[in-house]
């Protein structure tokens, strides 16, 4: 009578195990926001169909089905990649300063070798017509650091609401796969160590949803990535982080691992203002993370024990 009762326990664990699996590809939170819960359902499903076809849901056709002649610059704007030649806009140039703070000889992220395929789009005299622009878009991503260059090759697709001068004006999808991550050194010796000890494999998937916030300069939009490191001690994991406006130019990042808390920002400015939490929660790959609070006001760290930046 045990040995059935054991069984039929562990048939109901499994049949428990097979219906998670099959709500969804990976796991992530639940939102009572609708239009989160609504992103958050349409990202899982996009996962799954990777995950059943990877190289096949990603396969970058030989050409678009659409043509679409604007200005580089203009193009830039819609594809979200700076193209050869194009300078960087001035939200770019406040962005890059503050990321690469207390960084000296960082040099600006530059986009090489970008193929461009159109799949729904028009245009007339330069400039976008119909309020949408859909596409494929291959690219790398050029980090020029001191003593290494990063090269990292990205594929996406994009559908996207444009205004005539190719700035996003309303909701806009992304899906994008990482191709190829290398490593350039310039010392001779650290090239040759890395080469003998080489860093871990890693890929990744993410789907990006967001559309403007009611305030200027503010996005709502969720992000859903998987991460899968090899060797050893990799593994696979999923995030997902939302963005929410909290006021003119304001706004909060919360970050989820697997479906744990696992960490709540706000911004003012695009810079990093009010209590930053880390969550206490375990990695997908097996790491304990403790939690921490910081505090930040206007970009700079405040050391104090209440956080009172407004």
């Amino acid at each position: 009578m045990q040995n059935v009762t054991r069984l039929a326990a562990r048939l109901g664990l499994a049949a428990l195990l097979l219906g998670a699996a099959g709500a969804g590809a990976v796991p992530m939170p639940a939102f009572e926001d609708p239009r989160l819960a609504e992103w958050a359902r349409l990202a899982n499903a996009e996962m799954e169909r990777y995950l059943a076809n990877p190289e096949g849901y990603f396969a970058l056709p030989a050409q678009g089905s659409a043509t679409c002649d604007v200005p580089p610059e203009v193009l830039s704007r819609i594809i979200g990649v700076r193209l050869p030649g194009v300078p960087m806009s001035e939200e770019e140039r406040k962005a890059w300063a503050r990321t690469t703070r207390g960084m000296p000889g960082m040099k600006p992220m530059e986009y090489a070798d970008v193929v461009v395929r159109p799949m729904k789009a028009e245009c007339r005299e330069g400039k976008p017509q119909g309020g949408a622009w859909a596409g494929w878009v291959e690219f790398t991503m050029v980090n020029n650091a001191p003593g290494m260059v990063i090269r990292t090759r990205m594929r996406k697709y994009i559908d996207v609401a444009v205004a005539p001068d190719g700035q996003r004006n309303g909701a806009a999808v992304e899906r994008m796969v990482q191709l190829s991550h290398t490593t350039e050194w310039a010392d001779p010796a650290t090239a040759d160590m890395m080469r003998k000890n080489p860093a871990p494999s890693a890929t990744s998937a993410t789907f990006i949803y967001n559309e403007p916030g009611p305030h200027e300069a503010t996005n709502k939009g969720l992000t859903l990535t998987r991460v899968v490191v090899g060797g050893a001690h990799g593994g696979a994991e999923v995030t997902t982080m939302v963005t929410l406006p909290t006021g003119p130019k304001r706004m909060r990042m919360v970050s989820y691992s697997g479906t744990q808390k696992a960490y709540e920002f706000s911004y003012k400015d695009g810079r990093s203002h009010g209590l930053q939490t880390m969550y206490p929660h375990r990695t997908g790959m097996g790491i304990d993370v403790p939690g921490s609070t910081i505090c930040w006001e206007n970009g700079e760290q405040i050391k104090t024990t209440q956080c009172n930046a407004d």
